[in-house]
């Protein structure tokens, strides 16, 4: 009888440690995969441009005014004046085996704007990139001369949402365990 007792404590033992063991294993995996969309998402940021397109009727002072206040900021690298012409050339090459019918427009560079691009400083923390475009891209819509700001906001925001979610959802698993 006590044989059978400490048996079934044995197994009950061993099934605590395989159930513990595997809920471990998830959580780090989780956790992996968490810190590797982290990663995609500081890789990104460091690679994403932010477009602020510039009104038609925008001088060349309001442009150079929008560029100082660009180059002075510590949280900004690289800015680049992209004339509407060179913009259309770029466009033209891109599209020019999907729509070449389009390229014909002879009023197509009425429609595509000068713009000013730049990307974020290493200086700014991964968890700060989101909230820092989006305080830029505010700032930057109240300068004269500027039409809008373009930094793929929605996708950015749902993607930090996603890590969030996951971060925290291994957080309360780990909490829970």
């Amino acid at each position: 009888m006590n044989r059978q007792i400490s048996a079934k404590k044995n197994s009950l033992r061993f099934a605590t440690v395989i159930v513990l063991t595997a809920s471990f294993a998830v959580l780090q995996m989780l956790s992996l995969f968490a810190m590797n969309l982290q990663n995609v998402l500081t890789m990104w940021g460091q690679q994403l441009q932010v477009n602020v397109y510039l009104s038609q009727q925008a001088t060349p002072e309001q442009t150079t005014q929008i560029q100082n206040f660009l180059k002075t900021s510590d949280r900004i690298d690289h800015v680049e004046y992209i004339s509407s012409q060179k913009a259309l050339s770029t466009f033209k090459d891109q599209m020019a085996s999907y729509a070449p019918d389009l390229l014909k427009d002879n009023d197509l560079l009425k429609v595509i704007p000068s713009s000013l691009q730049f990307s974020l400083s290493d200086k700014v923390a991964t968890q700060d990139q989101a909230s820092t475009m989006k305080s830029l891209a505010e700032q930057l819509k109240t300068q004269a001369g500027v039409d809008d700001v373009s930094y793929w906001q929605d996708w950015v925001k749902a993607y930090s949402s996603l890590v969030i979610g996951i971060r925290s959802a291994v957080g309360l698993l780990i909490l829970a365990i």
